[in-house]
């Protein structure tokens, strides 16, 4: 992911006159971090799950909830920001 203001100079460089870049984070208070395993599940890794096979998919999560897990803290209830950067502009025709 870049940074929003790298976001805004690519559109200008590619003709978009007036780009606008937002960053935003949707708070999401889950019970444990063990529920944002889940809730990309349902989100993010969706498209993962259409294009692995449904052994490989699985070794995919299960790598996956190891390495995340190890980075979140244990806070009871969990807060997961998920970030979104939202880009737009306009060409002059």
């Amino acid at each position: 992911m870049l940074t929003p203001d790298t976001y805004a100079r690519l559109l200008y460089r590619y003709g978009f006159s007036d780009p606008k870049v937002r960053l935003i984070v949707y708070p999401h208070v889950l019970a444990s971090r063990e529920d944002v395993v889940e809730w990309v599940k349902g989100t993010m890794l969706t498209e993962y799950k259409r294009q692995l096979p449904g052994d490989l998919y699985e070794r995919f999560v299960h790598e996956y909830r190891r390495r995340l897990l190890a980075q979140l803290d244990e806070a009871r209830p969990f807060f997961y920001p998920f970030t979104r950067i939202l880009c737009w502009g306009q060409r002059s025709a």
